[in-house]
C-alpha cells in the first residue's frame, strides 16, 4: 500500500505545499520527494528472500545496531523491521472473546496504524537528496521503483527483509504519472459493473518472461555471430576460388 502512496503522489501534493513554504523561508528542499513514481513496481513476496531472510536470522550472530541502516548480506540488501509488533498485537486479538464488532473494530485501526507506521519509518530514512554510489537507506530500500520482489524472516520482536541488489541510480524512482514507464503494464481490477479501472502501479515481470528475454537475447547474439562466422567463411572461400581460377 505504501508504494501505490507514493506511485500516485497523493503525499506527494502535501509535499509540494509544503516545498513552497520551505521555499518561501528559504530552506532547499528536493522536489518530487514523495512521489509520484511513473515506474513503481508492485511488490511481490518471494520465498527465494525469504529463505535468505532466514539464513541470515540463524546464521548471523553480529547484527548492526543501528536499525535505520541497510545489511549487506552476501549479494542481498536487507534491513531491520519492527512490523512484527503489529502483528502480535493481531494475534493476541485472537485471544480475546468478541464483544460485537469491537474486536473487527481494532484489527481495523491496526492496518491503519501499520500503513501509518511504515509510511513514518520509509519518510526517516528515504533519501533525502541526490544519491552517491554506496549510500544505505534502511527500509526505504524497498521504494525503489525497480524492485518488485521481497521476503522477510520474523523473530518474536522483530523481521528482518532482504531484496535484491539493483543498478546503481540517482533517484529511486522517476517522477511522473503513475505507471507511464511501465516496462510491462499497469495492475487493473474489473469492478461490479464489469468496468476496468486501471491502478498506479505496475506488474512485475512474469519469471517466464525474464527467462525467455534471456533465451532470445541469447539466441539472437548465437545467430548474430553465427552470421558473422559464415560471412567470413563465405568471402575466404571466394578469395580461394579466385586465387586458383588464376593460377
Amino acid at each position: 500500500m505504501v508504494r501505490r502512496i507514493f506511485a500516485a503522489g497523493d503525499i506527494g501534493k502535501i509535499y509540494d505545499l509544503i516545498k513552497k513554504a520551505g521555499d518561501l523561508l528559504g530552506a532547499d528542499l528536493p522536489d518530487g520527494l514523495l512521489g509520484p513514481a511513473a515506474d513503481m513496481y508492485q511488490l511481490k513476496w518471494s520465498r527465494r528472500l525469504e529463505q535468505v531472510s532466514y539464513e541470515y536470522m540463524e546464521t548471523v550472530k553480529d547484527k548492526p545496531s543501528d536499525p535505520i541502516n541497510s545489511i549487506h548480506y552476501q549479494n542481498y540488501i536487507g534491513f531491520f523491521w519492527i512490523g512484527n509488533i503489529l502483528n502480535l498485537l493481531k494475534d493476541a486479538l485472537d485471544i480475546i472473546p468478541d464483544f460485537g464488532k469491537v474486536k473487527d473494530a481494532i484489527k481495523s485501526i491496526l492496518e491503519y496504524v501499520e500503513v501509518i507506521v511504515i509510511l513514518v519509518w520509509m519518510l526517516i530514512t528515504i533519501p533525502k537528496k541526490e544519491i552517491k554510489e554506496g549510500d544505505n537507506f534502511g527500509p526505504a530500500e524497498a521504494i525503489f521503483a525497480e524492485r518488485y520482489e521481497i521476503g522477510c524472516w520474523s523473530d518474536p520482536w522483530f523481521s528482518v527483509c532482504f531484496l535484491d541488489r539493483i543498478p546503481f541510480r540517482k533517484r529511486p524512482f522517476k517522477l511522473g504519472p503513475a505507471c507511464t514507464l511501465c516496462s510491462t503494464h499497469c495492475e487493473f481490477w474489473q469492478q461490479m459493473d464489469k468496468t476496468i479501472e486501471e491502478g498506479d502501479l505496475c506488474v512485475p515481470p512474469q519469471p517466464h518472461q525474464e527467462k525467455m528475454l534471456e533465451v532470445v537475447t541469447e539466441a539472437a547474439t548465437s545467430s548474430a555471430m553465427m552470421r558473422n562466422m559464415g560471412l567470413v567463411w563465405m568471402f575466404s572461400l571466394i578469395l580461394f576460388l579466385v586465387y586458383s581460377i588464376r593460377k
